[in-house]
Order: structure tokens, then C-alpha cells, then sequence
């Protein structure tokens, strides 16, 4: 029994309707991805382990880094490691934010 395949030219991708919707939103602005903040996404931030990205503004990424910071020193204090939300990957004990995360500004 054989599976029939599909050529490019027969999946939705190459689709006229598909093809025009992508090129209809190509300059479209990005913004933010908290919730509520209508302001343009200027830094990508993403976790090394995991390769996790958020598109944010520079006000939540400065947010987030102080957070994340504090989050590291306080669990350096108890003894135990940072841990990443998304994977559960465990970083090393003293781990900065650098190591933790990849930033690209802007984007």
C-alpha cells in the first residue's frame, strides 16, 4: 500500500490565497506579547535552554530582567538552582542573566 504524495505545487502553502494573505501582513508592526501592552515589540529575548522566544517592548524587558535577576541572586542565597518555566531546565548555581538568556536588540 503506497501513500500518495503531494507536490509542492498541490499544498496550501503555494496557495494564491495563502501567498496573498502572508504578503498582506509582511510590514505589519509587531507588538509586545504581555497582555495589554499595545506598544512595538523592540527586543527579542530568548531562554537558551530551550530556545523560547518573546518579541517584547524595552519597558517589559527591562521588567522582566530586574525579575529575573532578583529571582537568581535570591535563589543563589538558598541554595538551590534557578530553573527555567518553560522546560525545567536547571541552570548552574551564580548563573547571570546573560547565561540564561539570549537578547536581540532591536529587532
Amino acid at each position: 500500500m503506497s501513500v500518495p504524495t503531494l507536490t509542492p505545487a498541490e499544498t496550501a502553502i503555494f496557495d494564491d490565497d495563502v501567498i496573498e494573505d502572508l504578503e498582506e501582513h509582511y510590514d505589519d508592526d509587531l507588538t509586545c506579547v504581555v497582555d495589554g501592552c499595545d506598544a512595538p515589540a523592540e527586543v527579542a529575548a530568548t531562554a537558551r535552554c530551550c530556545n523560547h522566544t518573546d518579541l517584547i517592548c524595552e519597558r517589559h524587558y527591562w521588567a522582566g530582567r530586574r525579575a529575573i535577576e532578583a529571582h537568581a541572586v535570591i535563589c543563589l542565597l538558598a541554595h538551590v538552582q534557578f530553573v527555567c518555566i518553560r522546560c525545567r531546565h536547571k541552570f548552574p548555581y551564580a548563573s547571570t542573566f546573560d547565561d540564561m538568556v539570549r537578547v536581540v536588540m532591536p529587532i
